[in-house]
């Protein structure tokens, strides 16, 4: 008989084979809740970052609505938390999943607090486990039953523990319900503007044709102001040069008669044509040059509002497209979580049913005095150990991001070194 065998709620294999295991939780629906979470978060949280992001908000009432729908959507987002949100802590406390107090409205440090003890329950099993022949050997078969039951039965000793880890399970799991409650309605209300049906879309896609169109519009002028700018200034030299040439002219017809007179007359004929030839030309230049300034002020405004309200449009599809998938994760999550409930609470029953029933008559008949037996007890508890220190150090990992919007602001590279650091201190 090998004793307390962990649930398959708790342990399920890695992968396609059976030979690795991982803690349950260790799920595309924690992974993929996470990076969505994180995608919500890349929305903007006030008014001046909404209007840098998607232009001013003042264009349409219709964009202050949406603004508040998104926040409201963030606002239920920050209450998962996140990895960053957590490694920060760490870095200011390293303790912080090791003390008694529950992390308060961040569900993603309550989920890593949550397993931090469970962990210790598991820890603290397989050592238990491990040592039960040895400490059973130096005793007289009424103190190894007595002492057994103790570590097992007594006060704070370990079903107490387990007692602990179960009702942190069931108040993450209400936890988790609460917000998924909460970010059923906020999505109703975003969906009202991300569906690709909604007025709001219709209206964007409007605006953005609308733009496009003015934009190609003021390229074909720019381009025009451009030529008419180029063509009179070269216009003004050509006519310049042509004047001065006809100056010469005059100046030779005029020499024969006079050579100083006509060379001074020449010249001034030439100087006055030049100006004022020159200078109505320049003017001219100078208005086409002005225009074409112009247009490419409007352009770059223009241009600037259209990746705006581009990036806009790509949000809110990819926001309809991330709602579609976050609920299930939200749900799965919590399945998975009463799982672990579920695993706990049936260690508990087992070890109350064996340790209970465990008397000085059949202590030698079962595996309590095997070392070989204990030791495997203790290595499935072992096991889980490691699935789930496993779990903790990749959930504190960003992993890839879905498309959505913009870049994520740049994360610490270091923190994992900075952590190190501190905890070595």
């Amino acid at each position: 008989m090998t004793l307390f065998i962990p649930s398959k709620k708790i342990l399920v294999p890695a992968g396609d084979s059976n030979q690795g295991q991982k803690v349950a939780l260790a799920s595309k629906e924690w992974f993929d809740l996470q990076t969505r979470v994180q995608s919500v978060l890349n929305l903007p949280f006030d008014i001046g970052s909404y209007d840098l992001r998607y232009g001013d908000s003042s264009s349409g009432d219709d964009m202050k609505d949406i603004f508040k729908a998104m926040r409201d959507l963030r606002n239920v987002a920050e209450r998962y938390g996140n990895p960053k949100g957590l490694r920060s802590k760490l870095i200011s406390d390293p303790n912080i999943l090791a003390i008694q107090d529950r992390p308060e409205n961040d569900a993603y440090s309550a989920m890593m607090w949550t397993m931090t003890q469970a962990r210790s329950n598991s820890f603290k099993l397989a050592s238990t486990l491990k040592a039960i022949p040895t400490m059973a050997s130096r005793r007289s078969p009424k103190d190894a039953v007595a002492g057994i039951k103790s570590m097992f039965l007594d006060t704070n000793q370990m079903v107490d523990k387990l007692r602990i880890t179960v009702e942190n399970f069931e108040v993450l799991a209400k936890q988790l319900e609460g917000l998924e409650a909460e970010l059923s309605k906020s999505q109703d209300a975003m969906r009202t503007y991300t569906e690709k049906s909604s007025n709001t879309r219709k209206a964007l896609d409007s605006e953005i044709g609308g733009m496009r169109t003015k934009i190609a519009k003021l390229e074909k002028d720019r381009d025009l102001a451009y030529e008419l700018w180029l063509d009179l200034t070269i216009a003004a030299v050509a006519v310049t040069a042509a004047i001065a040439i006809v100056g010469v002219a005059i100046s030779v017809v005029l020499g024969a008669a006079t050579v100083g007179s006509g060379a001074v007359i020449g010249a001034g004929v030439t100087a006055g044509l030049t100006a004022g030839a020159g200078a109505a030309l320049g003017v001219a230049a100078g208005v086409a040059r002005s225009s074409y300034d112009g247009l490419i002020s409007d352009l770059r405004d223009e241009n600037t509002l259209l990746k705006k309200r581009v990036a806009f449009q790509h949000d809110l599809g990819a926001l309809d497209s991330t709602m579609q998938f976050t609920l299930p994760s939200s749900s799965g999550l919590i399945t998975q979580v009463k799982g672990m409930k579920f695993g706990w609470e049936s260690l508990i029953e087992e070890i109350k049913e064996k340790v209970g029933n465990l008397t000085v008559d059949n202590l030698s008949d079962g595996p309590w005095l095997q070392q070989d037996k204990m030791n495997a007890a203790s290595a499935n508890w072992t096991t889980v150990d490691d699935a789930i220190k496993a779990f903790n150090s990749n959930s504190l990992i960003d992993y890839d991001l879905i498309e959505f919007g913009s870049s994520l602001p740049a994360d610490d590279p270091n923190w994992e070194g900075n952590l190190e650091r501190i905890l070595a201190a």
